[in-house]
């Protein structure tokens, strides 16, 4: 059958005896799937590129000391989120527990219509982050063409004046190393607590910083801040 428009991408793991019906399960359901023995192939396939996949499906039959290198001890690298068909549950597996859109598993004998349903809450979870992050980007651009315009309009008299902006985008010290930890991603807390500084002394230096950028929330400030330290 031929995969319909806009259907998930899935790599699929494993040559035991029920791998071809999953697998036209999967494909029944919409997917285009890609098949590869072993997980050291899938390993390769994944470092030369994962960008076009929206989930792993690994079928472990008689792959037991396989899972136990990836997972036990921690070899298995992907960025694409993991659905498990396995015969039974592994000690690391049960203290993890289920984390669809992460590394997700099902004890066989299943059905193909529980393959195909955990497939595609899978697939769900890693489009809706791609959409997040798609739409970060866009509101960070819009903010960044936001901060020029103001700069643009400031001289005109629709803002800042021009000495005063020259004057005020001047950051001290403290406040530079708050707006570079800011813009790594550290919160107000650890941010107090690197600088041995309290909260609201944090806070205080971030009303200055938001005053000086001429930005107005959150999203204008880090945008800004990517401009002025690319390389932090």
């Amino acid at each position: 059958m031929t995969p319909v428009e806009n259907s998930s991408k899935i790599l699929f793991i494993g040559t035991g005896r029920g791998c071809e019906g999953h697998v036209r399960a999967l494909v029944s359901a919409g997917s285009a799937c890609e098949r590869t023995p072993t997980v050291e192939a899938a390993m390769a396939r994944l470092r030369d590129s994962s960008d076009d996949l929206d989930l792993v499906v690994w079928d472990t039959e008689a792959q037991a000391w396989a899972l136990d290198e990836a997972f036990d001890k921690g070899r298995y690298r992907s960025r694409v989120p993991t659905l498990l068909l396995l015969d039974r549950i592994y000690p690391w597996i049960a203290s993890r527990g289920r984390r669809p859109g992460s590394l997700d598993y099902l004890l066989k004998p299943l059905a193909p219509s529980e393959l195909v349903a955990a497939a595609a809450e899978n697939t769900r979870f890693v489009r809706a982050r791609r959409h997040i992050d798609e739409t970060q980007a866009q509101l960070l651009k819009m903010a960044a063409n936001l901060g020029r315009a103001r700069e643009l309009l400031g001289p005109a008299g629709f803002g800042m004046a021009g000495e005063d902006l020259e004057r005020d985008a001047s950051l001290s010290d403290r406040e530079e190393q708050i707006a570079r930890l800011l813009a790594k991603g550290h919160r107000v807390s650890h941010i107090a607590d690197l600088l041995g500084i309290s909260p609201h002394t944090v806070r205080n230096h971030f009303k200055s910083v938001f005053r000086k950028l001429g930005v107005h929330s959150q999203v204008e400030l880090l945008a800004r801040l990517r401009e002025l330290y690319a390389n932090v």
